[in-house]
């Protein structure tokens, strides 16, 4: 992949380092084809520093384009394993571990109190399991809107109490002054490991992403025109269907210019770094682009178009809704398709001729767009001042989406039906009950059993309305023990009826002389 030389790129970034208390405010590239595009000046310097400029000859004559046939190699399909080993493989048992040490640090530090929290604790306090319905963490507690898994597991109380205590790391760790997310820097670390170990896709897309958070934190950005517009500020590279294969979190200056792409300015230096751990020359395309504000009303379609001299570099100008200024290495016009837009004069949809370069732009641009819908919906969101807690927040659902794409790869890759494959809350779900569920110790109660009846007599259930574990609970191995009631068996071809239950999966299974389905359903 080759990326001409310049100051700019399509990503509007701004180095200038804002306190707590006031966001930087930068503003939204518009859509290509949605509208008026921005003039770039040639002479504005992203880094702040006077840098040397490397001057391109172009001249009006035919881009000749490269051979781009993509080469890279791919193992064998996959098979799809359990939601729980996607995840892991993001946010390791390491990390919640280190997660459990540093907060039980903290709280001695600060309040000379223990709070013996367990590696097992560490999960509830982002939430994951993302249901829709609750706006508000107090209603997983709440009776209207209770949910006996989180209720029976952990007191509400305990819960806040972990979540404003949840650290990633010690606050005498050694960090660079340069580095603003120190704190939660061995999350995005792990993450990132994972991610630049997924093996690359054809089509690449570099935007920026926002975490929402309204409270005190360094480098906080403001861009216009986005549903967040306010948080902190994380350059994405996905691939087209909305995996992320590398990241950055901008930190103003401290986001930081290489000497190697100082002529880039500060934006495509960051660029630069996004795709420096793509395989060289196997043709992934990913254009760095420039618009221009200025409307040029010479009739929607047209088109003019610049070779370097070299013949490696196309500049196209097409005229949209505005001028556009796009730049690439790998395509240029070739044979013009169209573009369907809404006419103003005419009242009604024309189609306008668009070069191949704009619409393979448009095709393949919304990697990271897709990735913000993903996200959006089932969010982590919970109301809190600690921006550590948000982005810890935000980065586990950006584990599970990621791992929810891995697993529909791999589903697809082993034509597994759409009917048996998990769609992205289901996903959720099954990665939530695993991780709190898999070493949940069962509680006993203490002392004798009441002999006052309930004022009110508990709702009837629906016979044998318990449903399975995931699987991951189910085979753990860990705390299963029978209870003696009377119920069907739930193990898969048995009709028999039992009166041992599992305590923690909760469901009846045979357990006699001769049958013995308790063993045979938690082990595969």
């Amino acid at each position: 992949m080759r990326i001409a030389d310049g100051n700019t790129s399509d990503i509007s970034l701004s180095d200038d380092e804002e306190g707590d208390q006031q966001p930087t405010q930068t503003d939204n590239q518009p859509d290509v084809a949605a509208g008026p595009s921005s003039p770039v000046d040639e002479n504005d310097n992203n880094d702040g520093e006077s840098t040397a400029k490397t001057r391109v000859s172009c001249t009006a004559k035919d881009f000749v384009r490269p051979d781009t046939t993509f080469q890279c190699e791919y193992d064998d399909p996959v098979a799809v394993t359990e939601p729980i080993e996607y995840f892991l493989k993001y946010i390791s048992e390491e990390v919640f571990e280190e997660m459990a040490r540093c907060t039980n640090i903290y709280v001695i530090e600060t309040t000379g109190t223990i709070l013996a929290t367990t590696p097992d604790e560490v999960p509830w306090c982002s939430d994951c399991n993302g249901n829709p319905e609750i706006s508000a963490m107090r209603m997983y507690w709440q009776p209207a809107t209770q949910i006996p898994t989180f209720c029976e597991a952990m007191s509400v109380n305990r819960f806040f109490k972990l979540r404003s205590a949840l650290h990633v790391t010690e606050s005498t760790t050694p960090h660079s002054s340069a580095d603003k997310f120190w704190k939660v820097r061995p999350l995005l670390n792990a993450v990132k490991e994972r991610v630049l170990q997924l093996p690359p896709l054809e089509h690449n897309s570099i935007d920026e992403q926002i975490i929402p958070f309204t409270g005190r934190v360094a480098a906080k950005q403001f861009i216009r025109n986005k549903p967040n517009p306010e948080g902190v500020k994380v350059l994405l590279r996905c691939s087209a269907e909305g995996m992320a294969h590398d990241f950055e979190l901008y930190q103003g200056k401290g986001t930081g210019v290489s000497e190697e792409h100082k002529s880039l300015g500060l934006g495509g230096s960051i660029v630069m770094r996004l795709v420096k751990d793509l395989p060289l020359y196997r043709n992934f395309k990913c254009c760095v682009l420039k618009t221009d504000k200025e409307l040029r009303r010479k009739g929607r379609g047209r088109y003019d178009q610049k070779v370097t001299k070299d013949g490696d570099v196309i500049l196209v100008r097409w005229q949209d809704n505005g001028v556009v200024n796009v730049a690439s290495s790998y395509v240029g016009v070739d044979d013009l398709s169209t573009a369907r837009r809404w006419s103003e004069a005419t009242k009604q949809h024309v189609d306008i001729p668009c070069p191949a370069l704009i619409k393979d732009y448009n095709t393949f641009m919304a990697g990271v767009d897709r990735m913000d819908f993903l996200l959006s919906l089932y969010p982590l969101r919970q109301r809190t001042k600690k921006w550590p807690v948000r982005v810890i927040c935000h980065f586990v659902s950006f584990a599970i989406v990621n791992s929810w794409l891995e697993y529909v790869k791999h589903a697809e890759a082993n034509r597994m039906q759409r009917k048996n494959t998990l769609d992205l809350l289901a996903f959720q779900n099954e990665v939530a009950m695993a991780l709190i569920m898999c070493s949940k110790n069962v509680a006993k109660k203490r002392g004798r059993p009441s002999l006052q009846a309930p004022s009110e007599p508990p709702p009837r259930k629906v016979h044998n309305a318990e449903p399975r574990p995931v699987n991951a609970v189910r085979y753990d191995g860990l705390n299963h023990s029978a209870q003696p009631f009377a119920q069907r068996c739930k193990f898969e071809g048995c009709t028999s009826r039992t009166r041992i239950r599992c305590q923690k999966c909760n469901v009846f299974l045979c357990l006699s002389a001769t049958e013995n389905c308790f063993y045979a359903f938690h082990n595969k």
